[in-house]
């Protein structure tokens, strides 16, 4: 396999699951309903992320600027946490 596809399947995997996981964490902290149903309603939206960030590895011209999208895609979610904390 080349090494570029198996770079762009770990940042899809990898990557993609980070990015979602912090999504989903800003979600239901910053929803205004219960917490379980914030809990909830943020993983169900999350799948998106996954699958958009999943794309979007394999979408871009180069490996880096796949890195590069994702990482933006990390810092308001990582922001909006550290104010929330």
């Amino acid at each position: 396999m080349p090494r570029s596809i198996l770079s762009r399947a770990l940042l899809a995997s990898l990557g993609g699951y980070t990015v979602a996981a912090l999504w989903q964490a800003t979600i239901a902290r910053v929803l205004p309903m219960a917490k379980v149903d914030a809990t909830i309603t943020a993983t169900m939206a999350c799948f998106t992320f996954f699958a958009i960030a999943a794309v979007w590895s394999f979408a871009a011209r180069t490996v880096s600027k796949a890195a590069i999208g994702l990482i933006a895609a990390a810092i308001v979610p990582l922001v909006t946490l550290g104010l929330a904390g």
